[in-house]
């Protein structure tokens, strides 16, 4: 499971059964508390007020007045820690929303990443990031 803090901060945490119970304050190293099997400080360097979205093995995520940024995994771990793409900056926090085509010949071909951007005074847009962000 990923987790986002508001101060931008990724976590990887473990869905084994029965390892997720209650909260557990860190007192030291982080990895050994909650669970969290990776974390990336600073991974968005922007207060955070959505969600990420997962597809086919990737994160997407973004913070306010920043970039929405994919983050690859591999074996449950981000790898690399910094983003694998990003887009241009946008101007509002908003949570990602993913589409595919499940009747294509390539369903993950096909994937669409959608996000908005929200100017004042302005009509927001919806903008689409065709097989999940291009640098």
């Amino acid at each position: 499971m990923v987790v986002i803090s508001k101060l931008g901060d990724m976590y990887l945490l473990s869905r084994v059964t029965g390892e997720m119970r209650h909260y557990n304050p860190c007192l030291s190293a982080r990895s050994f508390c909650d669970h969290v099997v990776q974390a990336v400080d600073g991974a968005l360097e922007a207060t955070v007020t959505s969600s990420p979205a997962y597809f086919n093995g990737a994160v997407y995520a973004q913070g306010s007045y920043n970039t929405l940024k994919k983050f690859s995994l591999e074996n449950g771990l981000s790898s690399p820690i910094t983003p694998t793409a990003q887009t241009v900056k946008l101007h509002v926090s908003a949570t990602p929303s993913i589409s595919y085509d499940a009747t294509a010949a390539n369903p993950v071909a096909s994937g669409v990443v959608w996000t908005l951007e929200r100017l004042r005074g302005s009509p927001s847009i919806l903008h689409a990031k065709c097989r999940g962000l291009q640098r």
